[in-house]
Parts: structure tokens; sequence; C-alpha cells
């Protein structure tokens, strides 16, 4: 029988591309089929929270429930979803879910995408591992949406399987503590490869996820300390940072016990009452504070002196605080905020500028170019 899960990510763009990353170890198939939120970071769309049905235009519609976005997708007024960019240049089938019914509604959104698909199981996919954090961890930052997914994908008709890659790589958790939870439950840990990496980076070299590239950037050999975004604090890359665990889904929700909390949730509103009557608050408290305070990211980014002068300044503090790595939405985010533009920063980066991925590598004399593809690696 052929072998073909339905791809879940549990938190947005980045575990959508994650999710890409990690499919190869699962199916064979050429055309993976990924299920996400439009959920994106400020930079990319300032619109706190994520995307429904009625945001978008140029897409199709599956049956009842299923949304699929298009390569000539877009959302309506202002603000970018990654979800077209992986339509464009993946060969991914990418369907969106929203959110707005709650639990109740992205489980039937679920079914009908797995069903329409020929699906034979769900694979759930998280970067960093908040999937399965307790929910009062002070490091958390966004429970709700991994928990969200997870509640959704209960009383699925298909076996489900809960994936964390990159243990820590989105700034939240740390990585042994993500790991130790992932042990407890005897998850299996695979390890990504650039064999799993190299179908996808025509993406990679424009997609703004911090974590899934990473991800990405561990699976080619790139170890270091990477600045990422809001001054957060250092993310540790190492040869583990590739690592993959996957557990059944009762052992996550075993981990995780807000998505029993969400699970007959029928609006995003009353799932945000509920995280806040659990844990006091979710990442949309974050988001709609730092819409309010933060200008739009409405122009381009240039190439004068006073850009380069503040590129300068900033790569030199990078350094300073130890870091080895930042990425390029960091370095967008302090040099404006400008439009995410990864072309303008490669070009104002020059050698420093990872060719294949949203990276700036801060020490020139420690990056090598290796193999046949010119991705570049630390030495």
């Amino acid at each position: 029988m052929t072998v073909r899960p339905l791809l879940v990510a549990s938190g947005g763009g980045g575990d959508a591309l994650a999710a890409l990353l990690v499919s190869r170890d699962s199916t064979g198939h050429p055309a993976p089929v990924v299920a996400s939120y439009s959920w994106d970071r400020f930079l990319i769309d300032p619109r706190p929270g994520p995307r429904s049905v009625e945001d978008f235009d140029r897409v199709t519609t599956w049956g009842d429930e299923v949304l699929v976005v298009l390569p000539g997708s877009e959302l309506r007024g202002q603000g970018r979803s990654t979800l077209s960019l992986l339509a464009r240049e993946t060969a991914a089938t990418v369907v969106l879910l929203d959110p707005a019914p709650g639990a109740r509604g992205l489980r039937r959104q679920i079914a009908e995408a797995a069903s329409l698909t020929g699906a034979t199981s769900i694979r759930v996919v998280d970067v960093g591992g908040d999937i399965i954090a307790q929910g009062d961890e002070p490091s958390l930052k966004s429970p709700l949406a991994d928990s969200l997914i997870l509640a959704a994908v209960l009383d699925q008709i298909l076996p489900v399987s809960v994936v964390v890659a990159g243990p820590g790589l989105d700034g939240e958790l740390p990585p042994d503590y993500v790991v130790a939870r992932a042990e407890r439950v005897a998850a299996h840990r695979t390890r990504l490869s650039e064999d799993d990496v190299r179908p996808y980076l025509g993406v990679l070299r424009s997609h703004p996820s911090e974590a899934a590239t990473l991800l990405a950037a561990a699976a080619l050999g790139v170890t270091g300390a990477a600045e990422i975004r809001d001054s957060a604090p250092l993310v540790s890359v190492s040869p583990a940072s590739a690592d993959v665990y996957e557990m059944p889904l009762s052992a996550a929700v075993a981990l995780n016990p807000l998505a029993a909390a969400l699970a007959q949730t029928r609006t995003l509103g009353e799932a945000e009452q509920v995280l806040k009557a659990e844990i006091g608050g979710n990442e949309l408290d974050y988001e709609r504070a730092k819409a309010a305070r933060t200008p739009l990211p409405d122009h381009a980014l240039g190439d004068d002196l006073e850009v380069r002068r503040s590129l300068h300044r900033h790569l030199s503090a990078a350094r300073e605080r130890g870091a080895t790595l930042t990425s390029f939405r960091r370095l967008t985010e302090a040099l404006g905020p400008y439009r995410f533009d990864p072309d303008a920063v490669r070009l104002l980066l020059g050698e420093l500028g990872d060719p294949d991925l949203t990276v700036c590598h801060l020490f020139a004399d420690r990056v090598d170019t290796r193999g046949t593809r010119g991705v570049l690696r630390r030495a």
C-alpha cells in the first residue's frame, strides 16, 4: 500500500516548510500535501493572528472545508502569506487551515483534507518543541497555535503522529528540555541530512522562517550561535539541531495538557479565553501589542551609506554578544523595519550572506564552501 501522510504544520508557515523537510523519511511521494495556518510574523504579515479563508484571493476550494493555496494566491490588503511562497517554489499541495471555528472546525478541515488527498496517516510537525510543552514554562511564547492543532487532531479516523524537529530552534524552550520531554515518552529519533534539504533549496533561499532555516542549516552542517528576532537570546545550532523526534499522538497529548482543554472549542476567541484561564495569556496578546507599537514595514531596503553604516554597527554588536550567525529577518528588523527582501539583504551582506539560506555568517574566515552545490557551511 502506498504511504501518503497528510502533513499538518502546527504553527504556521515555518512549520509548513519544516514539514516538507521531514517528509522525505515518511514517503517517497513527489508531491506532499501540507496543511497549515497562514500565521506569519509581523515583518511578513503585520496583522496580528492567523488569516482566515475570507482573507485570500485566487484560491481553490475542495469539498466543503478545504481551501488550497495556489502559487498566485494573495492576501487581501497589506501583508503576505508564506503559504503562497511554498505553493510557488515547491511541488507540494498547500492547504489552508482556518482556526476561526476553533478546534472543532479545524478537526473537520483536517479530516476532509486527509480524505480528499488519499492520506493514509496524519503527521503533525513542529519546529522547536512547543507542541510538547507543559504550557506554563516561562520562556514559552506561542502556546496557542501548537496546542490548538494538537487538539484538532484528536479523534481523527487516521493514525496520527507528532514530530518535533530541531529542538529549541525557535528560541523558546531550551533544547535539552525539549529532548528530555521527547525521551520521556520514548520518541523515535532520526536526523535530517543534506539529502532532505536539497529538494527545498529554492524556497529556503527566500523563506523568512528562522526556525526552519536553522533546521535546514543544521542538516547542511552549519553550527554556531544564531541571533534571531526581537533581540531574543542566542540560539545554539549544533549537529543535534537536525534531530527529529516522532511520537504517537497519545504521547504528545500526555505531555501537553492544553490540547485537551482546547478540544471542544468552537471559535478562535473561545480558544484564547481557555488559554487565558489555563496559563494567563497567549501569543495573540504579544502580537497585538507589537502591532500597536511598531511602524508598518512598508519601505524597501536600500543600499545607501546610512544603511551600510547601520548594518556594520549591528553586525559588530552581534559578534560582541557571541553570535556567529544572524537571520535575515533579524537584520531587516534591526535596520528598519523594512519589507522582508532576502535578495536585498544578500546584496548588502556580500560574502557573509548564505546563497541558499536566509542567514548571515558573521565570520567570513570561518565559512567554507563545500560540495558541488556551493552551500556555505561553517568550517
